[in-house]
């Protein structure tokens, strides 16, 4: 029923009756009364007019019906459902697949229930008349609430970043930073959203203007918090940066295996230059082996990790410590390509290959500290 729990499907189907029957079943009473009814009862939401969340439950409204559920999802998928008016409840686990095998499961079920009434069509809605006048607000980046900001669980958030565009006043574009497929979504009341899948989008309310925070619900969607993020976290900056670090020192590394080649065949580097720009270029060579060494460890330890993972994977931590040895190595680059350019060593595709690896490698230890992967907060 959770990730930190195992239970098995006849325990919970006691439970679900439980939960159902006031705190009771077949073998005698596990909850009171006022304890159960404490439990199911509504204790925060981000809207007087939103699902909110019980006590280790959250809501769902389908077709006007209050329900609760609460979802699991450790190897296996599950899903508790309860509709606690009609002292009906559901329990499904699901192997082997995604879980959102679990949201078709479940409009399945509460469809029969409302045989006479269809989905609503969120296309239709017209934004609330005053919208006009909180145009331009909610637009921006967004982050998830529930990743540390102080370890490596950080970077967790690069997945977990919700882009809001405005397409016309009372009318926004959400969806994850890295997806090309947003959602849509309407301003029904003020700060609050609907959007196209049905899922509610409200900005937290500061005075008359919205904070730097939302909550995102849905149908059995864990309402998930979010606040605003600067642009310098932008998920597609951070990647964009690692894989131009990493195909400058490809390219740097493949000019070093020429280097090698035509030594073994007695040939000379005839753009070697001088003695310092000799070390010059060594220096580049172990800044892009680190870079591309600590991705090449953490794949090739992939087929050797065994679930439970409860530490750090050795081939993350190697990974990590690449990655800082090579910006340490790399730092001096910089003030390095500025002679190499003064003195025109070398040929000058070789030159701007030097000088962009050097430009790289601080913006990459700039964002691989953003998201503690420095090697030194973890």
């Amino acid at each position: 029923p959770a990730a930190s729990l195992v239970a098995t499907p006849a325990d919970m189907g006691r439970f679900v009756r439980a939960l159902l029957n006031g705190g009771a079943t077949d073998r005698g009473r596990i909850l009171r009364p006022e304890t159960n009814e404490l439990l199911q009862a509504q204790h925060w939401t981000s809207h007087p007019q939103v699902q909110g969340a019980a006590y280790g439950f959250f809501e769902s409204v389908q077709h006007g019906e209050r329900a609760l559920f609460h979802t699991g999802d450790a190897g296996d998928h599950s899903l508790i459902y309860l509709l606690p008016s009609r002292h009906l409840g559901l329990f499904v686990v699901l192997r082997g697949v995604d879980d959102a095998g679990t949201l078709p499961m479940m409009e399945q079920f509460v469809a029969q229930l409302h045989p006479d009434r269809h989905a609503p069509d969120t296309s239709a809605l017209l934004p609330a008349p005053d919208a006009p006048s909180r145009a331009g607000q909610f637009t921006g980046l967004y982050g998830g609430n529930g990743v540390n900001p102080f370890t490596i669980e950080r970077v967790a958030g690069l997945l977990q970043q919700i882009r809001v565009e405005e397409t016309a006043p009372g009318q926004l574009r959400a969806g994850p930073s890295l997806d090309a497929d947003p959602l849509t979504a309407t301003e029904i009341a003020p700060f609050r959203f609907r959007l196209s899948d049905g899922g509610e989008l409200t900005f937290n309310q500061s005075g008359t203007g919205p904070r730097s925070g939302a909550t995102l619900t849905g149908s059995i969607w864990d309402p998930s918090g979010m606040h605003r993020l600067p642009w310098y976290r932008d998920a597609r900056l951070t990647l964009a940066t690692i894989m131009v670090t990493l195909l400058l020192a490809g390219i740097r590394a493949l000019m070093g295996v020429g280097n090698i080649i035509r030594r073994l065949r007695g040939r000379s580097d005839e753009h070697a230059g001088a003695d310092w720009a000799g070390r010059a270029w060594s220096l580049s060579g172990i800044t892009a082996g680190a870079f591309l060494l600590g991705p090449v460890v953490a794949l090739g330890s992939i087929p050797f990790l065994r679930p439970p993972i409860t530490t750090m994977p050795i081939g993350v931590s190697t990974l990590l410590v690449c990655w800082l040895v090579g910006v340490v190595v790399g730092i001096p680059l910089v003030l390095l390509s500025w002679r190499v350019w003064r003195e025109r060593v070398w040929s000058g595709g070789r030159r701007i290959l030097f000088t962009l690896l050097a430009l790289a490698t601080p913006a990459f230890g700039v964002v691989l500290n953003l998201w503690n992967l420095l090697g030194v907060r973890y």
